[in-house]
């Protein structure tokens, strides 16, 4: 971002405007350089045609035809000094470790935002590349051997899932952090539509942690349309202490995403046994099926 302007009350302007990055790595809630993000998380979305890499303590993301999960932040420009040095990147050096560029990025509510990105420019020393889009999940799953999982929709009822994957190890009640509930993920051969989550700021969408073996969440997969119906991603969860824990959650493809609301009753009748198993209000059911997506 050059700027060729002596005027120190333009160079003060410029350096309180406001431009939006898009980070999927190292850089995500919960990850190890998250504490040099000074900005405000203002969504989730996808980058298309790209490809994350293994590259040892951090990703490296190219130009490819899959796709990556990640946060917007909003920033003050003065603060790409610290995430340009974090990604070892040099405005004049074509030749930095990675290059910033503006991208187009499709958030989970379904619209294109413009947003600021680091591409690894080294893509000669690439050989892992990462099966699944989201880095974050994927370091989860390297280091665990199970997964918490959050369940805001049918699985909540403790009768639905243990049905679809067998007996659960453990379970609590948890809220999806800045995300409400809502019914807007269309069917695929039918005009019903199933549960979903849309990011909101400081809202919180009811939930049930569950804690699954890598073996049930296949299954689950199967069950969710993973990934193609749902993305199967990390996103901060509350517990009921008021602690914070990264947990993994559906959360409808923009592909599949509709305006029409029209979930079955006995669909819904499995979200209502979750809330009353696990002590929510199902007044917040309602609220979902009264408004538009």
């Amino acid at each position: 971002m050059p700027l060729d302007i002596r005027d120190n009350k333009v160079i003060y302007t410029y350096y309180l405007m406001r431009i939006k990055l898009f980070f999927y790595g190292t850089l995500m809630k919960g990850m190890r350089l998250h504490k040099y993000v000074n900005g405000e998380l203002i969504g989730y979305a996808i980058l298309e045609n790209s490809q994350l890499y293994d590259v040892g303590w951090y990703p490296a993301l190219v130009k490819d035809s899959y796709m990556t999960f990640g946060e917007i932040y909003e920033i003050e420009v003065k603060e790409l000094n610290v995430i340009d040095k974090i990604e070892d990147y040099q405005e004049d050096n074509p030749d930095s470790l990675y290059l910033r560029e503006c991208v187009k990025l499709r958030n989970l509510n379904g619209k294109i935002e413009d947003a600021y990105c680091y591409f690894y420019n080294k893509t000669e020393e690439l050989n892992q590349p990462i099966e699944i889009c989201d880095y974050r999940r994927y370091i989860l799953e390297r280091n665990n051997d199970y997964i918490w999982l959050a369940s805001y929709g049918s699985n909540m009822s403790l009768e639905r899932i243990k049905r679809r994957v067998g007996e659960i190890e453990e379970y609590k009640p948890v809220y999806i952090e800045n995300f409400k509930l809502t019914f807007n993920k269309m069917a695929d051969k039918s005009f019903q539509t199933y549960a979903n989550i849309v990011f909101e700021k400081d809202a919180r969408c009811p939930a049930v942690l569950q804690k699954l073996s890598f073996e049930q969440l296949n299954k689950l997969d199967s069950y969710e349309g993973a990934p193609n119906h749902y993305l199967r991603v990390t996103v901060p969860v509350i517990l009921e202490d008021s602690q914070r824990i990264i947990a993994e959650v559906y959360i409808a493809h923009p592909d599949k995403l509709t305006d029409n609301q029209n979930p079955q009753p006995n669909y819904i009748e499995h979200i209502y046994k979750g809330y009353r198993e696990f002590g929510f209000d199902v007044k917040l059911i309602e609220e979902a099926l009264r408004s538009k997506p």
